[in-house]
């Protein structure tokens, strides 16, 4: 039955072949796109956050970016890798983990998609706000979710695909299942309209880590990817450990370090210079 699953630890989601209505002990699973947006965002639906998995309250973003200054003084036109980022965010107070994982995987996709950093060179110049940044890091996570599944609990009673769904049931919405498909486009989450992660608390919290961290970061440098090409004209791939980022950081209107690319290795796209020159206003 299309839309429909039931869950097994052993076998994993298997279609349902019975009706009637649905046991509220067992959780469903949305399996198409229509039926997750339904889940995540229907006035039926009841959201169930995630437990946090960090206590306490967010650094400011004023100590982020101080944070990110300081990294950004150690590295010079170097290496930047994963725990060197990770380690400044704990200096600052992070103490989410998606943080890293969302900083880091918006960064490497900003320094493979020339005209989207353009933009947030932009934003960031023009100090208002920070809402493409934001739109960014929100695509960054849908493409690479830290979770796979959001869960929604029936608030009423609900017909899915002829089955009554009982008030308390468990709806679990991949997120996956949620926006576009395998392209960077973060214009999407541009505004205050529903976003794939909507209700996860970790997620929040990167976001607004993100936004000051990102800002800090893309001022005055550039970024090239190493080890990895995540440029466009071919789908993004699945699966991206973002442990392993690395990055060879250089001042605008400067080289990058060639000491900093593995011997042997073919520099695969990096923002140049003229994404920070378009991003200065005219004087």
């Amino acid at each position: 039955m299309a839309g429909l699953s039931r869950f097994s630890g052993l076998s994993g989601w298997k279609p349902l072949r019975q009706r009637g209505a649905w046991s509220r002990g067992r959780p469903v699973v949305a399996t198409s796109p229509e039926d997750a947006a339904r889940a995540h965002t229907g006035p039926e639906f009841a959201r169930v956050p995630p437990r946090r998995a960090h206590g306490g309250d967010l650094p400011a973003p004023a100590a982020v970016r101080r944070a990110m200054r300081e990294l950004l003084e150690e590295v010079g036109e170097g290496l930047l890798t994963r725990r060197q980022l990770d380690a400044a965010l704990a200096r600052a107070g992070v103490r989410e983990p998606m943080a890293g994982d969302a900083v880091a995987q918006t960064l490497a996709l900003l320094a493979c998609h020339a005209h989207e950093c353009v933009l947030a060179a932009k934003e960031i110049a023009a100090g208002r706000g920070t809402s493409y940044l934001r739109a960014c890091l929100i695509e960054g996570l849908r493409l690479w979710p830290p979770v796979r599944h959001l869960t929604r609990v029936v608030d009423v009673p609900v017909d899915w695909h002829g089955v009554r769904l009982e008030p308390g049931t468990t709806v679990l919405v991949p997120v996956e299942l949620l926006g576009g498909g395998r392209e960077f486009a973060p214009e999407e989450w541009i505004g205050s309209g529903p976003t794939p992660l909507d209700g996860c608390p970790g997620a929040e919290d990167a976001l607004e880590v993100g936004q000051a961290a990102l800002a800090e970061l893309l001022r005055e440098r550039g970024y090239e990817l190493l080890d990895a090409d995540l440029g466009p004209g071919r789908p993004l791939p699945a699966r991206l450990d973002s442990r392993r980022l690395r990055f060879a950081v250089h001042r605008v209107g400067r080289a990058v370090v060639r000491h900093a690319v593995p011997a042997g290795a073919v520099p695969r796209q990096r923002v140049d210079d003229s994404a920070h020159a378009a991003a200065r206003p005219a004087s």
